[in-house]
């Protein structure tokens, strides 16, 4: 881990061809949602967010647990099993914290597009995490996109300082 340093787009583009990681589906958040989604990750990153075609968020592993239950969990996914569900959060309500690289919320086209799915799984990362995006991120997505008994929808959320809040860093950190 390294510390936060303020990103923009092409920063994180360039450290995601870096780690030889995909770029589309690519969104960040708001400073005002910079530490609840923080916090719905339980503070780990990287982490992934899994969904149903209906919004649902589908628990992967144990609360308290780590994330590498997901790795067998992407691959695991298929219509013909009923997976259960909570209330933690919708993705509906998680998608209204996107922003794209310019701070702009997502339209009601991108929105359809996300979820024209029947799974999304939405991976929150960050660049200061160092190599952990690389190994976890990538593998996540790379099983959503080899899973053929299913669409899924893979979704890289960043949670770096972003260019765009007009924060200096020495603001950040008092």
């Amino acid at each position: 881990m390294t510390d936060p340093k303020i990103e923009n787009k092409e920063s994180l583009v360039k450290f995601l061809n870096k780690k030889e990681l995909d770029t589309s589906n690519i969104y960040c958040v708001s400073f005002e949602e910079f530490k609840p989604t923080l916090e719905l990750s339980k503070n780990k990153i990287p982490d992934v967010l899994i969904f149903n075609k209906n919004g649902e968020y589908i628990p992967y592993g144990e609360e308290w647990a780590c994330n590498a239950s997901a790795f067998n969990f992407i691959e695991e996914l298929n219509n013909d099993t009923l997976f259960q569900t909570n209330d933690l959060i919708t993705l509906d309500s998680l998608l209204t914290k996107f922003r794209d690289f310019d701070g702009n919320k997502l339209n009601s086209q991108d929105i359809l597009e996300i979820k024209n799915a029947d799974f999304i799984c939405v991976a929150i990362w960050a660049k200061f995490t160092g190599k952990l995006n690389k190994t976890k991120v990538k593998e996540w997505e790379k099983q959503a996109r080899e899973n053929n008994n299913t669409k899924i929808k893979f979704i890289k959320l960043n949670v770096d300082l972003q260019e765009w809040w007009g924060i200096s860093e020495d603001d950040l950190f008092l």
